[in-house]
């Protein structure tokens, strides 16, 4: 979990989930991007195959989640490992955004913490700006703290829940 100071009145949770970038995680992916609100997606920048592979999860993103418009959710495609010799310039990683459809590209190192924090805010603007659109099928400021049933389209706030049963013998909470 990153928590961002947004602004005065807007703290920002981001919930960050790894998939690790293994095929044999392919089939699980919905489960993972489910209610995605951006993402990042990484490659390592001394290996050719890894980006490959980052252009076929942005693919997997868009297919699976989408606004409410239909269009992808933000993206950014970071290439780690600049700290290290390799030959992504500046140009070819511009052109890597354009071809995956990426909001935008960083170069960064998560070893040296070089364009982390800035990548994680550029997100962070973009996610602000979409739900200031109305653009995610269930807004940000509805699930904190709510829970919703399956196969209900309402949802229920088990903090309240726990409120008004309070004093009631109960095995749960």
């Amino acid at each position: 979990m990153k928590v961002l100071l947004w602004d005065a009145d807007t703290l920002l949770r981001l919930q960050i989930w790894d998939i690790s970038g293994q095929d044999r995680f392919g089939n699980m992916t919905r489960v993972y991007y489910k209610d995605a609100h951006g993402a990042l997606i990484v490659f390592d920048s001394t290996r050719q195959s890894t980006y490959d592979g980052a252009l076929k999860w942005k693919a997997d993103l868009d297919v699976k989640v989408t606004l409410a418009n239909g269009k992808p959710v933000p993206a950014i495609l970071l290439a780690n490992k600049c700290d290290i010799k390799n030959n992504i310039s500046d140009e070819m990683l511009n052109e890597c955004c354009k071809r995956g459809s990426f909001i935008s590209a960083f170069h960064t190192s998560a070893k040296d913490n070089i364009g982390v924090e800035e990548a994680f805010r550029y997100l962070a603007e973009h996610i602000v700006a979409t739900e200031k659109e109305g653009q995610y099928e269930l807004p940000l400021f509805q699930r904190d703290g709510n829970v919703r049933k399956l196969g209900s389209s309402t949802s229920t706030n088990y903090t309240q829940s726990r409120i008004s049963n309070a004093g009631r013998p109960s095995c749960c909470f």
